[in-house]
């Protein structure tokens, strides 16, 4: 019966341009230099650019697809869990990019550990594939994971369940799985870009510095100012810290604070905002 079942999963999944998975393992192939060099285990650099998965993973600590069913439940009635880069914990299957649970949310086995991944070539489908192991020897899982690159769809993944023996294939669909249409610095906790109150105060400091360097420049050269007299406008930096105290007492009292201000003769005391 069994037999039965995958023969006719095979024929559907061929006639939906899905059949590499089948036959996993006959075009699957050690990437090359020509095919790509891999930078880590979701980041891929080829000829026409960089296949980026990181956009598509949840960083939340919890996996980007969770419980997701096979095509055939029948034939394989297991729930799914994937993230292509940031591990997750689910039941017992801990620092887990794939885990698979019974259809009862029990029984969860990681098939496919953080720090696992390797990218492939499929040359019968002509794509990229990402495998993950969990375990060892006759215990040891292995996830592959079909690249399908589509830039008008949203990202989805399609469970094709355990075909062998402790091997399992997904299909993921994404415009990440298309080369450059994803670039690095665009993923979760990858942001390279400054920030823009970063860059007020970059831009602050620069002009800070060519004020006060250009200032002394001038002063010297033009006006042979020496000492202190070459820092410009020297007289307004002196008296700078009395004009903020004055500035901070009128706030804080609302302007109803008064210095005696010598005027001359007749003149009383004046608010802080008149003297200023």
């Amino acid at each position: 019966m069994s037999t039965v079942l995958l023969f006719l999963l095979s024929c559907w999944l061929f006639l939906n341009g899905r059949f590499a998975f089948v036959n996993a393992g006959d075009g699957i192939v050690t990437l090359t230099p020509s095919q790509g060099l891999q930078i880590d285990e979701c980041t891929l650099q080829n000829a026409e650019g960089v296949i980026n998965l990181k956009p598509i993973g949840n960083a939340e600590a919890s996996p980007r697809w969770k419980d997701h069913t096979a095509y055939n439940t029948t034939f394989d009635p297991g729930l799914y869990s994937y993230d292509p880069c940031y591990a997750f914990n689910q039941g017992a299957c801990k620092n887990s990019l794939v885990c698979r649970s019974d259809e009862n949310h029990g029984n969860d086995i990681s098939i496919g550990k953080q720090g696992t991944g390797k990218f492939f070539y499929d040359n019968d489908a002509s794509t990229y594939i990402v495998q993950y192991t969990a375990g060892e020897g006759e215990n040891q899982m292995t996830t592959n994971v079909l690249l399908q690159c589509a830039t008008m769809v949203q990202d989805t993944l399609e469970i094709i369940g355990d075909l062998s023996n402790n091997v399992y294939f997904m299909t993921l669909t994404s415009r990440c799985c298309c080369p450059g249409l994803c670039p690095p610095e665009i993923g979760p906790g990858n942001d390279s870009g400054l920030s823009f109150g970063s860059i007020v105060c970059i831009m602050f400091v620069c002009i800070t510095f060519s004020y006060f360097i250009l200032g002394m420049v001038y002063m010297k050269a033009a006006r042979g100012a020496s000492g202190a007299e070459i820092v410009p406008h020297l007289s307004f930096w002196m008296d700078l810290p009395n004009l903020i105290m004055d500035g901070v007492t009128y706030v804080f009292t609302c302007g109803k604070s008064t210095i005696s201000t010598p005027e001359g003769p007749g003149t009383g005391p004046k608010s802080t905002y008149e003297s200023i």
